[in-house]
């Protein structure tokens, strides 16, 4: 079936626009995934399926984006992070959404899990499970219906998905693990008509990651990212007609790394080497010998 002849719902009497684009946001309930459900709102020509763990969170969103019409919001509560719950989403969207122009995966979790910890074990799970494994099985599951739209594969990775972070090495190779991913899927589906993007932010004072440190450095505005920007970025490559971009780097200075890794690689592993060094004195220092042994003065 072509794109003219799949459905367009339209909304009650009143509404302005007709709906054109049906898209799927993870991790609706906050920081990045909130933004990005907002900006597309504002459009007035798109229905978000928010998805969530917490449904008071996602009916927020909602709230904040000052419409309860069924015709412009569904909000779905599914747990991302187990293989059954990323099925089961796919499940219900292909029974209550057959049009299906953008999926975004945006649900992520962010953790300093140290290698040495011998309890980090499961939270190594989860994390991979969520930031890499429930985008690859949406992808597969949902795949046919974004071919019939000629839609779009919106996957938020993250700066540690340019460079090996010490401080966080699992969340490192989670958001590594996804651009790796979309740079595959940007050359695998691209001949089917479906856009993909990756974007990739730095730091972002959200929920999940607040960031204080960065926020009271005078490198703030250089290093940080704006969660505006990226949602209005994720906004673009879900909805903007056209071949689109690969990828999304901001801010834009971390678009910098790869041009640093090939130019002075060994620049950029000294840099990393001072960042793990610092990393694992303060964890020598945390340690429950090292906290036994000091002055309580």
């Amino acid at each position: 079936m072509s794109n003219e002849q799949l459905p367009i719902r339209t909304p009650p009497p009143g509404g302005a626009h007709p709906i054109r684009h049906v898209v799927l946001v993870t991790g609706a309930s906050s920081g990045i995934g909130r933004a990005t459900a907002l900006q597309l709102l504002r459009r007035g020509d798109t229905h978000v399926v928010l998805v969530a763990r917490r449904r008071a969170e996602l009916e927020e969103t909602v709230r904040r984006a000052g419409t309860s019409d069924a015709a412009r919001t569904s909000i779905i509560v599914c747990d991302l992070a187990t293989a059954d719950g990323a099925r089961a989403l796919a499940r219900q969207v292909r029974a209550e959404h057959p049009r299906l122009t953008a999926l975004v995966n945006n649900a992520g979790v962010s953790a300093s899990l140290d290698v040495f910890d011998p309890a980090a074990g499961s939270d190594t799970e989860r994390v991979l499970a969520l930031n890499l494994l429930a985008p690859m099985l949406l992808v597969h599951e949902l795949v046919d219906l974004l071919a019939a739209s000629r839609g779009a594969i919106v996957n938020v990775s993250s700066a540690a998905g340019l460079i090996g972070t010490p401080k966080s090495p699992v969340y490192s190779a989670s958001k590594w693990g996804l651009t790796g991913f979309s740079e595959a899927l940007h050359a695998r589906c691209g001949p089917l008509g479906i856009r993909v993007t990756n974007v990739q932010p730095g730091p972002v004072p959200t929920e999940g990651w607040p960031h204080d440190s960065l926020r009271r450095s005078p490198l703030r505005k250089l290093l940080t990212a704006d969660v505006g920007d990226i949602a209005a970025a994720i906004e673009r490559a879900a909805c903007a007609p056209g071949r689109g971009r690969a990828g999304v780097v901001l801010p834009r200075i971390y678009g910098l790394i790869p041009f640093v890794r090939g130019v002075a690689p060994a620049l950029l592993r000294a840099v990393v080497g001072g960042v793990g060094r610092r990393a694992t004195a303060a964890q020598s220092q945390n340690t429950p010998a090292a906290r036994a042994g000091r002055d309580p003065r």
